[in-house]
């Protein structure tokens, strides 16, 4: 027997970084937002925050030309991008889209531990401090 399996997706952000930190493929919301919390603390310690966190879905990452981060959802990748840019525009910004993350529902087997491994994005150091 098999069953659908609920993913779970969450972006971390910290006010002085230049770009997220991502958890997917996470069993509950809880796992996904602590690991995304744990991947940016450790990188900036205190103050970072959850931008977004959803399941069987997308989250989208845009850049304002200010530096400023925006998160929108979807659900598809599309999506996604959509709401972020439209977003960004709705408030004045101009954006450029970044990427985006994906948790999608997966078939796993009855009684069995999940096939799905955890995955994560960590930005490249350089990307730690805020771009002035």
């Amino acid at each position: 027997n098999y069953y659908w399996a609920s993913n779970y997706v969450a972006v971390a952000w910290h006010p002085n970084a230049s770009d997220v930190w991502a958890i997917w493929n996470a069993q509950s919301e809880e796992q996904a937002k602590e690991g995304a919390l744990r991947l940016c603390t450790v990188a900036m310690g205190k103050g970072c925050t959850i931008a977004n966190a959803a399941s069987n879905s997308s989250i989208a990452i845009a850049r304002a030309s200010d530096g400023t981060l925006w998160s929108g959802w979807g659900e598809t990748p599309r999506k996604a991008k959509m709401d972020v840019l439209a977003s960004c525009k709705k408030q004045g910004a101009r954006c450029t889209y970044e990427r985006t993350f994906t948790g999608k529902p997966y078939r796993d087997a009855a009684g069995t531990l999940p096939l799905v491994q955890l995955e994560y994005y960590a930005p490249p150091f350089e990307a730690f401090l805020r771009k002035q």
